[in-house]
């Protein structure tokens, strides 16, 4: 849902929709996919939250990976070995649900290097990414020993870079590549916003928020500002049979409704404003756009699942994917090779109960 495709003057030519596979990136030039949009109620229409980004020097970094997600992700048929950057804003299961699953996939379909997860402390260490992280891995111990010596599992390591959620810092700066952490007020402390400056280009991805003095200093002049848009409560009441006041405590108590990301929008004068984190429906844009502009009339997109954006130093092109929905895992040759763990093997009880089948050699596996 878009009142501006096109921010600045084109230097290429673009299709119409963007079809993964098909368009190289330039070096100089930045794509996003939103991988999910959607609340903490996953739709086949709306995954959670999670935005992909794509540069031009090859580096790849996620931003949340919500539940549902990973799917989206998977449609863009990118090597799993090549997305191993996951920058999570806060806890909540919309914003991490989906690392579990992007964790375990990659596996049997080629990634062979450890995913690095970027995250912020919280008050208690209990509370933090890095703690997220290994009770994420312990309750994955079944998976990860019963894949030995079948698959390579030389990238199940998850690196953790929990960093202190209470002030504005560098969290990652590689290759010409910057992410800046900010404080974002919204349910507990332990939740940021991120900003990505790279090839005089610059990102905001807010994360969930209310609207904020942090972000007002952070975004001044951004060329796209991905600021949370919620409902507006009574829609909220009204589609979910919520009660209002309870509609009126998310809303305004942990979010941000659409007047108020206006009101962000005016005092950061970005590019190009982008909501998400709203049920996108047919009966839902109207009243979004009409709470907006009560503060807000410039340019702005609300973002659906898989809402794509190529930037340059020059012009920014909104346009939908169309992606192949039964995709199929790309393993690089040099990943589909790398040596396997010993296995555990079964119980023989269990190994003798195993029926034959001719033409079906059961024994390859078995060390």
């Amino acid at each position: 849902m878009t009142e501006t495709p096109v921010i600045g003057n084109l230097t290429k030519q673009f299709d119409q929709y963007y079809i993964p596979g098909t368009e190289e990136l330039d070096e100089d030039e930045m794509r996003l996919t939103f991988l999910g949009t959607g609340m903490q109620f996953p739709r086949k229409s709306q995954a959670a939250s999670s935005v992909f980004v794509e540069l031009g020097n090859g580096d790849k970094l996620m931003f949340d990976i919500g539940s549902g997600s990973i799917a989206n992700f998977n449609t863009l048929q990118i090597p799993l070995g090549n997305a191993t950057k996951v920058f999570i804003s806060h806890l909540h299961t919309d914003h991490q649900g989906d690392l579990d699953m992007l964790w375990a996939e990659g596996l049997p379909f080629g990634r062979v290097t450890p995913l690095e997860v970027y995250g912020p402390s919280a008050d208690y260490a209990a509370l933090g990414t890095k703690k997220y992280v290994e009770n994420m891995l312990d309750s994955q111990a079944w998976d990860l020993e019963s894949r030995k010596g079948k698959v390579p599992t030389s990238g199940a390591e998850i690196l953790v870079h929990e960093f202190d959620y209470n002030k504005t810092q560098v969290v990652y700066d590689k290759d010409g590549v910057k992410v800046t952490s900010f404080p974002a007020v919204h349910a507990m402390a332990g939740a940021v916003s991120y900003r990505l400056d790279w090839n005089n280009m610059s990102l905001i991805y807010s994360g969930d928020t209310k609207p904020n003095q942090f972000m007002v200093d952070n975004g001044q002049g951004v060329d796209v500002l991905i600021h949370e848009t919620f409902l507006t409560p009574e829609i909220m009441a009204n589609k979910t049979g919520m009660s209002l006041p309870v509609a009126e405590n998310v809303v305004y108590g942990v979010h941000t409704p659409p007047r108020s990301a206006g009101m962000i929008f005016n005092l950061t004068e970005p590019k190009l404003p982008v909501m998400y984190h709203a049920f996108v429906n047919d009966d839902t844009v109207g009243p979004i756009f009409d709470d907006l502009r009560v503060n807000y009339q410039g340019p702005v997109v609300l973002a659906q699942d898989l809402t794509t954006f190529n930037m340059k130093d020059g012009y920014i092109i909104v346009r939908q994917a169309q992606v192949d929905n039964a995709a199929w895992p790309v393993v690089p040759e040099s990943s589909a090779h790398t040596e396997l763990s010993p296995s555990h093997g079964l119980p023989s009880y269990l190994e003798d109960a195993e029926v034959p089948v001719p033409g079906v050699n059961t024994e390859l596996h078995k060390q």
